[in-house]
């Protein structure tokens, strides 16, 4: 199964923000070990980084 991933999913998954609901950050880590598929827009990376160069979160894209 693919899993697209939001701008504020992919955000709070990855600096492990209490925003995320536990039963999502589950279904994504599931899907991540499972060698399932995380699709992530294109415009969802834009938009991180965006948020990311503004210093509104601490976000490496290294991470992904």
């Amino acid at each position: 199964m693919i899993y697209v991933l939001d701008t504020h999913v992919l955000i709070w998954y990855f600096i492990g923000s209490k925003r995320l609901k536990r039963k999502l950050k589950e279904k994504i880590e599931e899907v991540r070990n499972a060698g399932g598929r995380l699709l992530v827009p294109t415009i969802v990376l834009a938009e991180a980084l965006a948020i990311a160069e503004k210093g509104k979160v601490k976000f490496d894209f290294q991470d992904m």
